[in-house]
């Protein structure tokens, strides 16, 4: 179970039934900083100049050390079996967490593993893995941090994973011929990220294998029409070729 969890709201504990977060803003952004560096040594200035930017208060430098503490109490209190702590590094602060102590280090193994399997042509095992790894998702990665410049690569990568796990698991789906809702919730995923080609050339599939064959080819048409207006470009070659062998199975 995940010592820290932040594919959703920022949370700590053991408990499934109980997580705890910490109050203070700061110590919130603290925290997601270390994570997002996980296992490096962040400097202290490098802290404090993301925390308050060019300008930090007089008071930076002993406000982190409180922070840096008051996580450390927190984190004893709520994970106390854990040894998942902050911890001063000559220069600086490093969050000391094992692989498994992270919902989001289990995510990115779990995907892998899943897409390891599809892979290998297993696609039962990739399904199982795919559906556990996309089960850790609570909402949108450390929601209620505030986004500075320094979080967008991590969570550009972690958003990213999970689209990927996503298109991993359909797939794994459509192998194994597990149809059922499959057209209503890529219909939903189509339109919550409508640039996603290998999205859209899964809901043809979809379509045309459930007897739906002029549907899987009116989404393609919508397919055509969003990526000319928006990109200015036409559906990819894998795309067109499946709406060729989609009008040739007449």
């Amino acid at each position: 179970m995940p010592v820290i969890r932040m594919l959703g709201p920022l949370e700590i504990g053991e408990d499934p039934g109980w997580y705890t977060v910490p109050t203070r803003r700061k110590q919130r952004e603290l925290l997601a900083l270390l994570l997002a560096r996980v296992g490096a040594v962040v400097s202290s200035d490098q802290i404090m100049d993301s925390l308050w930017g060019a300008r930090p208060p007089a008071s930076a430098r002993a406000n982190l050390h409180t922070y840096v503490s008051g996580l450390r109490q927190i984190m004893a209190r709520a994970a106390p079996s854990s040894t998942a702590r902050p911890e001063f590094v000559r220069y600086g602060y490093r969050l000391r967490l094992l692989p498994d102590e992270c919902d989001a280090t289990v995510f990115e193994r779990l995907a892998g593993e899943g897409r390891a399997a599809l892979a290998q042509r297993r696609p039962a095992v990739a399904v199982e893995q795919l559906t556990q790894a996309l089960a850790l998702w609570r909402g949108p990665v450390l929601e209620g941090v505030e986004r500075h410049d320094w979080l967008t690569p991590t969570v550009a990568r972690l958003e990213e994973g999970r689209l990927s796990a996503l298109e991993d698991l359909v797939q794994g789906r459509i192998v194994l011929g597990q149809y059922a809702g499959l057209a209503v919730e890529l219909v939903a995923a189509t339109a919550r990220h409508p640039l996603r080609e290998r999205l859209w050339e899964q809901l043809m599939v979809t379509l045309h294998r459930t007897g739906r064959r002029t549907e899987a080819l009116s989404a393609y048409d919508r397919l055509h029409e969003l990526l000319h207006r928006e990109l200015g470009a036409a559906p990819s070659a894998t795309v067109r070729q499946l709406r060729s062998r989609i009008l040739a199975d007449t």
